[in-house]
């Protein structure tokens, strides 16, 4: 019998089939196998990518703030850091003055994003990921204890929890849109309930116990003529554009900030539990001391509703640089630009604020009301050290005021920059006096719907009660 060598034609196609069938079954997987190293691969590079510009920007006490992936090196200003290997494609990094990296990067096969909120890099097929939906700028909000994010859902008449995140998909903020962050602060009851809400889900107003604004960091453009828009650009770190001016008020206790919070409308409860909240009326005819006492308790009371902890955050009066700082920001492209209608309801924002858009310093719901009109607001600005009749023993540590040495009420030159009076004195014919020895307190924004009252609007008092005087709360994270 003829032995048998090989395979017959029958055989060898068979055997063909039958390769080519596990080809097609084993190769997807292993293509995707590869696709996925690839793509972990890419996660682990930008990885290092954020730790060398970590360590660089730490040596510099994070004076560096924005970096750049390109030709194949991290860079600061075309200035090639220390960094051992080679990355692919185009990037940017930005780092905050606490040492927060936000990242946005693509090879050309992958694309790689971490916001400033978020410890996880998501890395997808190029194109996939999602944009962060502010891209102005702007530093990103800091959330002390019991404070949640919230945006407005038009659809529902309600505030709704925010992701931090802030993906163009699932939107907290956008500043480049006049929409500017807000948070509340809920009752010591239901601060479960809102630790573990949902994004989306509904806020109770009954549950919230104060509103605020996120006001970030920035500098601007000296201008001698007005009312004109004012030239703002915001700025994470502490570099300066020497041509701009970096604002005052993000300088605090000797440290630069970020940013910091405002109460979205005056002051309202009582100054012993201080809240708030729209459409009531506000604390009026305390003094001085009062209102900066007050203003303390929000972090440093155990009875105090909000939450704050007064080893992380700070509360205080509003400085007069502070509220600068506020209508500067309302005046130019990120807020509303002009004029703002007067509060003269007797309630904060408007007693409506929902539809009194118009009082508010982006003209949508998003901004800070009753700082024209509403009730005259004390602000810690003080002239030559004088108590006057504040009620107080004497004056705080001196990160909580301003200082002026004004001999008159026209004395605007001995003004700060930023602080919204010789920059901006009689804009929109609001009142302009200054304080004087006998007046060491300035009160802004003015009373009811008056003619002279304003966002630009400032006078002098003693500090002494007084019945359409109140104030607004500031807190800053440290």
């Amino acid at each position: 019998m003829r032995r048998r060598y090989g395979f017959t034609l029958i055989e060898l196609l068979a055997v063909i089939v039958v390769l080519g069938i596990i080809v097609l079954v084993i190769a997807p997987n292993f293509m995707d196998a590869i696709a996925t190293a690839r793509q972990s691969g890419y996660k682990e590079t930008l990885m290092g990518v954020l730790r060398a510009v970590s360590q660089d920007s730490a040596e510099y006490d994070y004076d560096r703030h924005m970096y750049e992936i390109k030709n194949g090196k991290i860079v600061y200003n075309d200035e090639k850091i220390d960094y051992n290997g080679s990355i692919e494609g185009n990037g940017t990094i930005e780092i905050d003055l606490k040492g927060n990296t936000k990242i946005e990067a693509s090879n050309g096969q992958f694309c790689g994003i971490k916001p400033f909120k978020s410890s996880e890099i998501i890395v997808k097929d190029a194109g996939e990921c999602p944009k962060i939906a502010d891209t102005s700028g702007a530093s990103t909000p800091e959330l002390l204890a019991n404070m949640y994010p919230v945006v407005w859902d038009a659809s529902q008449g309600s505030w709704v929890i925010a992701s931090e995140a802030n993906y163009e998909n699932n939107e907290w903020y956008n500043y480049g849109e006049k929409r500017w962050a807000n948070a509340i602060t809920v009752t010591p009851s239901q601060r479960e309930k809102y630790r573990t809400a949902k994004v989306g889900d509904v806020v109770d107003p009954v549950d919230v116990v104060g509103y605020y604004v996120w006001i970030p960091r920035f500098q601007y453009r000296a201008f001698a003529t007005g009312p004109t828009e004012i030239e703002i650009s915001f700025n994470l770190g502490t570099t300066r554009d020497e041509s701009l001016i970096t604002h005052p008020a993000f300088r605090f206790g000797g440290r630069e900030i970020s940013g910091f919070w405002v109460g979205k409308f005056e002051t309202t409860g009582t100054s012993d539990q201080p809240t708030v909240l729209p459409n009531v009326t506000p604390i009026s005819g305390e003094s001085l001391n009062t209102y900066f006492e007050s203003s303390r308790s929000f972090s440093t009371s155990t009875a105090s509703r909000h939450g704050f902890n007064e080893r992380k955050s700070d509360t205080h009066l509003m400085k007069n640089s502070e509220w600068g700082a506020v209508a500067y920001l309302s005046h130019s492209k990120y807020g509303t630009l002009k004029e703002i209608t007067a509060n003269g309801s007797g309630k904060t924002g408007g007693g409506n604020y929902q539809s009194n858009v118009a009082q508010s310093t982006t003209g949508n719901i998003y901004g800070v009301y009753d700082m024209s009109g509403g009730v005259g607001e004390y602000v810690m600005g003080n002239n030559l050290g004088e108590i006057g009749e504040s009620h107080m023993s004497e004056l705080p540590e001196t990160k909580y005021y301003d200082y002026y040495s004004s001999y008159s009420a026209t004395n605007y030159e001995v003004s700060l920059n930023g602080d919204a009076v010789k920059e901006v004195a009689t804009w929109y014919g609001d009142t302009a006096q200054m304080v004087t020895s006998a007046q060491p307190w300035f009160i802004r924004g003015g009373a009811g719907s008056g003619a002279t009252s304003g966002i630009f609007s400032f006078s002098s008092g003693t500090g002494t009660y007084n019945a359409q005087v109140g104030y607004r709360v500031t807190v800053i994270a440290i």
